[in-house]
C-alpha cells in the first residue's frame, strides 16, 4: 500500500486522501438522508390514508345530517324548506364526491385502496337526487305520510352503506398506521446504527490515511535529514534509499548523485594533497596560509613544521608570529647557502 502511495506525487496524494475522507462522509450522510426520505415517504402514505378517511367521514356526516334534516322538515310539512335542503344536499354531495375522488387519487400507487369506496360514493351521488325529487313530488302532492315513509325507508340502507364505507377506510388506515409504527421503529434502529458506524469507518479511514500518508512523507524526510547530517560531517559514503516516484524520491536521487560526485572530488583532492605533501618533502618546501591582519596561521603543512623544527602533533607554539619566523628562516636559508 505504501509503495503504491509513494508512486503518487505528494500533492495528488494529499488530494486523494482528502477526497476519500469527503467521500466517506458523503456516503454516511447519503445513508441518513435515504432513511429520512423513507420516514417522510411513510408519513406521506399515512397522511394520504388520513385524507381518504377524512373525506369519506365528511361524506357520511353530510349525508346523514341532511337526511336527519329532511326527516325533520317532512314532519313539519314545510315544502319550501324541504326543497331548499334537497338542493343544498345535491351540491354538497357533488363536492364531497369530488373530495373523495381526489383523496383516492393521491393514495400511494403501491397500496391498493378499498375498491368499494368510490363506487359506493358514486352510487349515493347518483341515486339520492332522484329519490329527493320523488320526495319533493310527494310533498307537492301534500302526501306527507308518503314523504315520511319514503325518507324512513331510505335512511336505513343509506346509513348502513356509508357506515360500512367508513369502517372499511378506518380499518385500512389502522393497518397502515400499524405498519408505519413498525417501519418507524425499523428506521430508527437503522439510523442509530448508521450514525456510529459511518463515524467509526470515517475515523478509521482518516486515521489510516493520515498515518500512511504522513509516514510516506516523514520517513523519506528523516532519511534526507540524516544524509544531510552525514554530509556535514564529511561522510561522503552515506546514501539514502528512497523508493517511489514522488518529489522526495527524486530529491533522494539527486542527493545520492551529489554525494557520489563529492566523494570522487574529495578522493581526487586527497590524492592531490598527498602528491603535494610528497613534493614538498622531496624539495624541502612548505606551504601555509595566514591572516595578514593578525598573522594567525590558517594552514601549515607538515613539511613546514619539519623545516622550522616544530612538532606537527603539537601545532604552532603560542606567541610565535608567523611573519617573524618566516624572516628568520629566510635568514637561515641564506646563511646555509654562503
Amino acid at each position: 500500500m505504501i509503495s503504491r502511495i509513494n508512486q503518487l506525487k505528494i500533492g495528488l496524494r494529499l488530494s486523494l486522501s482528502f477526497a476519500v475522507i469527503v467521500l466517506l462522509m458523503l456516503v454516511g450522510n447519503g445513508l441518513l438522508v435515504w432513511q429520512f426520505f423513507l420516514v417522510s415517504q411513510q408519513s406521506d402514505r399515512v397522511a394520504a390514508f388520513g385524507r381518504e378517511l377524512a373525506a369519506v367521514s365528511l361524506f357520511q356526516s353530510d349525508v346523514l345530517s341532511f337526511d336527519a334534516r329532511l326527516d325533520l322538515l317532512a314532519k313539519s310539512d314545510n315544502l319550501d324548506a324541504l326543497s331548499r335542503e334537497a338542493g343544498r344536499l345535491r351540491s354538497i354531495l357533488a363536492a364531497d364526491s369530488e373530495s373523495v375522488r381526489d383523496a383516492l387519487a393521491h393514495l400511494p400507487s403501491d397500496v391498493p385502496g378499498d375498491v368499494a369506496v368510490l363506487p359506493t360514493v358514486e352510487a349515493v351521488k347518483i341515486t339520492l337526487p332522484p329519490q329527493l325529487d320523488a320526495v319533493i313530488a310527494l310533498g307537492m302532492a301534500s302526501d306527507w305520510d308518503a314523504v315520511r315513509l319514503r325518507l324512513a325507508n331510505e335512511k336505513a340502507p343509506l346509513e348502513a352503506s356509508t357506515s360500512e364505507l367508513v369502517r372499511n377506510v378506518q380499518r385500512q388506515v389502522s393497518d397502515e398506521l400499524a405498519q408505519s409504527v413498525v417501519q418507524h421503529e425499523r428506521l430508527k434502529r437503522r439510523i442509530l446504527l448508521i450514525v456510529p458506524s459511518t463515524a467509526l469507518v470515517t475515523l478509521l479511514a482518516s486515521t489510516f490515511l493520515i498515518v500512511v500518508v504522513t509516514s510516506s512523507i516523514s520517513a523519506p524526510l528523516r532519511q534526507l535529514m540524516r544524509g544531510s547530517a552525514a554530509l556535514a560531517r564529511g561522510d561522503f559514503d552515506h546514501q539514502v534509499r528512497l523508493s517511489g516516484n514522488d518529489e522526495l524520491a527524486h530529491l533522494g536521487a539527486v542527493f545520492n548523485e551529489t554525494t557520489t560526485k563529492l566523494r570522487e572530488l574529495y578522493r581526487k583532492l586527497q590524492s592531490s594533497e598527498a602528491y603535494l605533501t610528497e613534493a614538498q618533502r622531496l624539495t624541502h618546501m612548505a606551504s601555509w596560509a595566514w591572516q595578514v591582519a593578525d598573522r594567525n596561521a590558517l594552514h601549515l603543512s607538515d613539511e613546514w613544521y619539519r623545516i622550522y623544527g616544530f612538532d606537527p602533533g603539537k601545532g604552532m607554539p603560542p606567541g610565535v608570529q608567523l611573519g617573524t619566523r618566516l624572516a628568520g628562516v629566510i635568514s637561515i636559508e641564506k646563511n646555509n647557502h654562503r
